[in-house]
């Protein structure tokens, strides 16, 4: 099935989304029971509604969600899990990792947002890009701190 750009920039999202609740949950229990753990988990749950959210609507709009590449996503995920296990020294690339994530859906959002989309999309898009936003600047906290 050919897809549209806005139909593309949409599930670029959805795929954003979802990777992220998953990584954010191997980092949360690489990283133990510290504020960075917590902010994790956190954003692990925040992340899991919003691509819930962008599922629901994207079915609603009758355009199937796309399935991630799982042999893609279990590589990373296996990835991520080997880094945060080799040491402590490994946490501030952990917390990069997700950094740059998160930087990358805003990103994501603000190219699916410039598309002429309905207002209810906007809506959604909107709170992606400000909670995406928000991560970045409480993860920043955490990469700042030794």
């Amino acid at each position: 099935m050919l897809r549209s750009e806005r139909q593309v920039a949409l599930h670029d999202v959805l795929e954003a989304l979802a990777v992220a609740a998953g990584r954010y949950e191997d980092a949360a229990t690489a990283l133990g029971q510290d504020a960075a753990a917590t902010l994790c988990r956190r954003l692990a749950r925040r992340r899991a509604a919003l691509a819930a959210r962008m599922e629901a609507a994207l079915r609603q709009a009758g355009d199937l969600p796309s399935e991630p590449d799982a042999d893609r996503e279990t590589l990373g995920r296996l990835g991520s899990r080997l880094r945060a296990l080799l040491s402590d020294a490994e946490r501030p690339l952990l917390i990069r990792e997700r950094l740059a994530a998160e930087e990358e859906l805003l990103r994501l959002a603000e190219h699916a947002a410039g598309l002429a989309l309905e207002p209810a999309w906007q809506g959604l898009l909107e709170q992606v890009r400000q909670e995406a936003a928000r991560a970045v600047r409480q993860l920043r906290e955490f990469a700042a701190c030794p």
